[in-house]
């Protein structure tokens, strides 16, 4: 290659440093292709010497780098050096080609920091701005840092997300400082820029230098970068990037360009080029603060900078630096390092060509304690307030959904590495729950955490706990105690687990999933609500599709169980109608398909009994039995035998200790069935929560938020940590997952029967049944309004009417044990029939469960009044008009007892005739008429919150008055 072609230009002495010099310069340019060009490979000798020992043998030292660092310990004394450039092509030599450069060694060292300025309060503001970029809240960052009794600082309340040229995305917060205190050492600009570095952005539009530029010079502003760890690595390259266009743009703004990492390695010359040419003379603005121990900053204050022997004129026994090599240091690391000494000082130490330090500076991010620095920083920065990070709790809230409780907490800096702990009072309490903490902010806080320990003193009356809150910086505890408490409907569940009150409160899985089937036709009499929707029915179909899935020949994990005869035609037939019940693809998420059939089954028999009625009851029960045959066939695990060792088995997949003494409450009795699966479904869906991107609601039904297949992906970590899975399969531990959707979906029916009560009207053709149902409807929705204000409102009314012929609906619900409250309506002259008679005592002697009422109505009342000279004084107020309801059931039967729950309304008065007999005007008897709806509407009330009683505030029921 023709030396002519080719150019090389001097080397360009980048700076000089007390012991050394760094020179870069740039490959050379040929006159060929780019084609061609990208073939050669350039390798670099540099030799230098000192006009003070020009008749010795020059330096050399031989490199791939465009730069090098120059032991120059000589003060004032000149030095020579030529860079000679050979090229190579294919290995082969392609030419060579020199250029050369002269410099003076200077004993200049590193600027002194000025005594008047405060660089403690940038690098805390840097720190304290990075380590709080993510909160949205700036005005409780601004009123939190005011607080500090350091210099004056007021931050702006809106920060500004820019995406700069560097491919660097930042944010920038505006800090106005006071007190004429110089916050940078090189800058005595009062207003400083924060620019956090976030992440690298590749698009977007980006904000120029020069923009950034404008603002500085209009604001008289300086700026400064600043990132954590990682992104402590983003803001160098912002920042040498944006000093490297005020280089050549506005040199004199550089001095106002300032750039601090915390806890981030820093850049070796080889790494980061672009420092080279603009900027590694303005590396002293590169400041990284560590928490490791600094060298001697003696070095820094009084100048003296480690020389290099070189062999001429130093001891023969003197050792060469660390990274030196004849005359040549092999890099060095670029600008300062900083950090506290004896949590008393902010001290800075230069970076020394024999002093690399790679490996004793933070690799990680997670190495650097940013809390501790900052508590370190806060305390220095502000000493008469040296607590002004704390946090501090002003009200907690706590809100229960099933046994998770949700705990807000409010106060000031609470979002620094957050811990909640809630503590009883009573240390026969329970141990202290430690909740996962769902989002923070520096006012605000919210945390999740399961009731497990408690529930059974939460289900007794509550717990009493105070709230205590740990962060990075410090402690603090709520100033009074709260209680927790369980949901209603779960403190009812539990109550009557405990006291086997009903069948399906203390049944295992076949027990309780007949007694829901029993439910079902008095549910499709419902005459209010939306009756296509029935959570029961609902959990029914998914605890059938598990058992689908397992009897399945296509389960993938090989533990179906064997069938024969018709079940096993069934569910072949479903399993080629589906393709396949199990379906997982190489390369694709797991699909679990369900046939249905089932679920299909099960519905069409609800349609049959809905159309049939008395003559559907015996297929009913017929269709109920072959229905539950064939799910606990697929399903042998939840069988009655082995329910509660399947239960403790599932559990200990959440719970490793759980076996033999969480089956105990220490009364010697083994714990409720309902209690264990409280406990099961509660640890389930808190994982489901943590493991789902989308919520998951405590009291939403399973499988309306997840699919089976989605259900089997969450869980299956969980599962395959606890189980063995058969060797092969495409979806392991499928049976166990299966078994946990069944076990969940029976706590789910369980639930709902402690939710559910049934308000049944039954009466005779021509007794005012249609006036009744309406009046009841209007009741029970006032109270649903009432009860929706709640914090765990929860309960579930279904109004039925019932005529004669569907009667056996409301013998079947109450086998159950289901909570039912019986209005038996009748006019006067139906109750010495043989009808009513019979009726009456049928339904009474159904309803002998805790929780079912019978209740005895005699209808349209205001046709028994009779004109006195009384009457329109008794219809003024509503205690006259109870009196009246009494003295003419007293009339009509003898006397209507409380005890025997017989009442006497007028639901429907006539307004012309109360105005015949009273003798007034209409208007008056349409108010005399109101009161009477409103007596019988206040009587019809008691009567439903009598029968939905659940031991909590609706338990206590004022005497039913006749």
């Amino acid at each position: 290659m023709p030396s002519s072609s080719t150019t090389f230009e001097s080397p360009t002495v980048v700076a000089v440093y007390a012991t050394y010099a760094v020179l870069c310069w740039q490959q050379p340019r040929t006159a060929h292709t780019n084609t061609v060009a990208e073939h050669i490979t350039w390798v670099y000798q540099i030799e230098y010497n000192c006009s003070c020992r020009a008749r010795q043998q020059p330096f050399s030292i031989t490199t791939s780098d465009t730069f090098a660092l120059l032991a120059t310990p000589h003060a004032g004394e000149t030095y020579y050096v030529r860079v000679v450039a050979r090229a190579t092509v294919a290995g082969a030599g392609a030419g060579v080609i020199s250029s050369k450069v002269t410099l003076t060694a200077g004993g200049a060292s590193p600027t002194r920091r000025d005594g008047g300025a405060c660089p403690l309060v940038c690098v805390f503001d840097s720190l304290y701005l990075a380590a709080n970029v993510a909160v949205e809240d700036t005005a409780a960052l601004r009123a939190a840092r005011c607080s500090a009794t350091g210099a004056a600082a007021l931050l702006d309340t809106v920060s500004i997300g820019h995406s700069l040229e560097s491919d660097v995305a930042v944010r920038a917060y505006r800090m106005t400082y006071g007190g004429g205190v110089r916050v940078l050492p090189t800058s005595d600009a009062a207003v400083v820029y924060y620019m956090v570095a976030t992440a690298r952005q590749h698009t977007g539009r980006r904000t120029r230098a020069m923009d950034l530029l404008a603002v500085m010079q209009r604001d008289s502003a300086a700026v400064v970068f600043c990132g954590i760890g990682c992104d402590g690595g983003l803001a160098l390259r912002a920042a040498t990037s944006f000093l490297s266009s005020l280089a050549t743009a506005c040199p004199s703004m550089c001095r106002s360009v300032l750039c601090i990492t915390h806890g981030t390695p820093r850049l070796l010359l080889k790494e980061g080029p672009r420092l080279l040419a603009h900027t590694l003379s303005l590396s002293e603005q590169l400041w990284h603060y560590t928490q490791l121990p600094l060298g001697d900053a003696a070095l820094l204050h009084d100048g003296a900078m480690a020389l290099s022997r070189r062999g001429s004129g130093a001891a023969a026994a003197d050792t060469p630096p660390l990274g030196y090599t004849g005359g040549y240091y092999r890099n060095t690391l670029v600008g300062l390092r900083c950090g506290l000494v004896d949590g008393a000082r902010l001290q800075f130490s230069p970076s020394l060509p024999d002093q690399l330090m790679t490996e004793a500076e933070e690799a990680e991010p997670q190495t650097f304690d940013v809390a501790g620095q900052l508590r370190a920083l806060a305390a220095l920065l502000s000493p008469a307030n040296p607590r002004w990070l704390a946090p501090s709790v002003s009200s907690v809230r706590h809100c229960s959904h099933g046994a998770l409780l949700h705990t807000t907490v409010e106060g000031t800096n609470l979002h620094y590495s957050p811990r909640v702990t809630l503590a009883p009072l009573d240390p026969r309490g329970g141990a202290p729950l430690f909740p996962r903490v769902s989002s923070c902010s520096p006012l605000r806080l919210e945390c999740t955490t399961c009731l497990l320990p408690w529930l059974r003193r939460a289900a007794a009356g509550g717990v009493q706990v105070c709230v205590l809150l740990h962060t990075s910086i410090a402690a603090a505890a709520a100033s009074t105690s709260s209680v927790v408490t369980l949901s209603s409907d779960l403190r009812a569940l539990l109550r009557a687990a405990g006291e086997a009150t009903a069948p399906w409160s203390a049944a295992a899985a076949p027990g309780l999933v007949d007694c829901a089937l029993r439910l079902q036709p008095l549910c499709t009499l419902a005459v209010t609500g939306d009756t296509a929707v029935n959570p029961m029915v609902e959990a029914l179909c998914a605890i059938a599709s598990a058992a689908e899935v397992l009897v399945s020949p296509a389960a993938s994990d090989g533990a179906a169980s064997s069938g024969g005869g018709v079940f096993k035609f069934v569910n072949s037939v479903a399993a080629r109608l589906s393709s396949s019940s199990v379906e997982a693809r190489a390369g694709a998420a797991p699909v679990v398909r369900v046939p249905g059939v089932e679920a299909a089954y099960l519905q069409s028999a609800v349609r049959e009994w809905r159309s049939a009625g008395l003559a559907a009851a015996d297929v009913w029960a017929a269709r109920c039995a072959s229905w539950q045959q064939r799910v606990f066939h697929g399903l042998p695990s939840l069988r009655d035998d082995a329910y509660r060792s399947t239960l403790v088995r599932l559990l200990r997949l959440f719970d490793g200790a759980a076996g033999d003494d969480d089956d105990d409450d220490g009364s010697g009795e083994p714990a409720p069935l309902a209690c264990l699966e409280a406990w099961l479904y509660t640890h389930t869906k808190y994982h489901v929560s943590a493991a789902q991107s989308a919520p998951v609601h405590m009291d939403e039904s399973l499988s309306r938020e997840l699919s089976l297949t989605d259900f089997y992906t969450a869980v299956a970590g969980v599962v395959g940590a606890g189980a063995t899975a058969a060797p092969g399969a495409p979806l392991p531990h499928l049976r166990e997952s299966l078994e946990l959707w069944a076990v969940c979906h029976c706590f789910e029916l369980r639930r709902e029967m402690a939710r559910t009560t049934m308000v049944c009207a039954v009466g005779p053709p021509g007794c005012g049944m249609s006036t009744l149902q309406a009046s009841l409807a209007a009741v029970l929705h006032g109270e649903v309004v009432r009860r929706s204000g709640r914090q765990d409102a929860c309960s579930r009314f279904i109004l039925s009417s019932i005529p004669a012929s569907r009667l056996s609906a409301l013998c079947m619900a109450a086998q159950s044990g289901a909570r039912c409250c019986v209005l038996l309506a009748a006019e006067a002259s139906d109750l010495s029939t043989a009808a009513y008679t019979a009726m009456s005592i049928r339904i009474q002697e159904q309803l002998t469960h805790t929780g079912q009422h019978l209740f005895r109505l005699i209808t349209k009342a205001d046709e028994h009044l009779r004109r006195g000279p009384h009457l329109h004084a008794e219809l003024q107020d509503e205690a006259s008009v109870a009196a009246l309801m009494t003295r003419v059931g007293a009339e009509l039967v003898g006397g209507c007892s409380a005890e025997e729950h017989r009442l006497v309304v007028a639901l429907a008065p006539s307004t012309s005739r109360l105005s015949e007999l009273v003798g007034c005007t209409l208007e008056e008897s349409e108010r005399c008429a109101g009161r009477l709806r409103r007596h019988a509407e206040a009587l019809l009330l008691q009567c439903i919150r009598l029968g939905a009683a659940q031991g909590g505030e609706d338990a206590v029921v004022e005497p039913l008055q006749p």
